[in-house]
């Protein structure tokens, strides 16, 4: 989920403390509860712990692929935590991908403090550590990203060469999601978080498959439709969830897409 939950007398007050303290309230508001994936009910995912070069601890759930099929970089939204999706790990372990999972800084019980500078960091750390998470010479990466993920992922993609790239209701922009959500209050110029995929998609080559519920009133379908097409990608699709929401994508139909597109790869 994606909602830029912010009090009406934040909203209207347009100072340092503002910008220092609701804005990433609204935009990270993370369950820092950490839960191994033994008792989340997975016993193929290993926690592992990630140090970062300024001295924060990264949780992340890893399992290795089979021999033939890609690893998933997953970067979630940022509601629940790592735990809150135990079956979509278990669904792509089952299919036999490998997973690395990001549980971000304030999340899962990963140390310090999230902002666009430090996840961005972190994700590219997370990626160019992919063999060494794995225990073994790593194999094609997917990267999937759900809704503050897709963000992160897209950013990852334009600075890395990934497999293929999955965005589940990406957004073009934080402002033009606060346009979308508060039309009547102008926060383009307060807003320190942009998260910007629009200006990135363009640098992503790899094959692209975009998962967007058309009546998601988070992040709306039309968003999702700009991502789609200012991807540099040459082969990508859209695959619309008629009548899905921001919290329903993840239906057989979207599976079945999902699954497609891996199998094109």
């Amino acid at each position: 989920m994606l909602k830029l939950a912010l009090p009406l007398f934040a909203l209207l007050t347009y100072n340092e403390w503002f910008l220092r303290t609701f804005e990433k309230q609204a935009i990270y508001p993370f369950n820092g509860t950490r839960v191994l994936p033994i008792d989340a009910g997975e016993l193929r995912l290993s926690e592992m712990v990630l140090d970062t070069p300024d001295g924060e601890s990264l949780i992340l759930w890893v399992a290795p692929s089979t021999k033939t099929e890609p690893t998933i970089l997953y970067f979630p939204g940022n509601a629940g935590n790592l735990a809150t999706r135990t079956k979509r790990f278990s669904h792509f372990l089952d299919m036999g991908y490998g997973v690395v999972a990001l549980g971000y800084r304030g999340s899962s019980g990963s140390s310090g403090s999230p902002s666009e500078d430090t996840l961005s960091a972190d994700a590219l750390l997370v990626f160019d550590a992919m063999s060494g998470l794995i225990g073994s010479p790593v194999g094609p990466v997917i990267l999937y990203g759900e809704s503050l993920g897709t963000a992160v992922a897209a950013k990852t993609a334009a600075a890395r060469n990934a497999h293929a790239i999955v965005l589940e209701a990406p957004f073009t922009s934080i402002p033009d999601l606060a346009k979308t959500q508060y039309p009547d209050i102008d926060l383009s110029k307060t807003l320190t978080q942009i998260w910007d995929t629009a200006s990135r998609i363009g640098a992503v080559e790899e094959p692209l498959l975009i998962l967007h519920g058309t009546n998601d009133d988070l992040v709306p379908f039309e968003q999702g439709k700009a991502v789609y097409r200012l991807a540099g990608s040459a082969n990508k699709w859209i695959h619309p969830i008629e009548g899905g929401g921001h919290s329903g994508v993840w239906t057989a139909g979207a599976m079945s897409a999902l699954y497609n597109f891996l199998d094109q790869l």
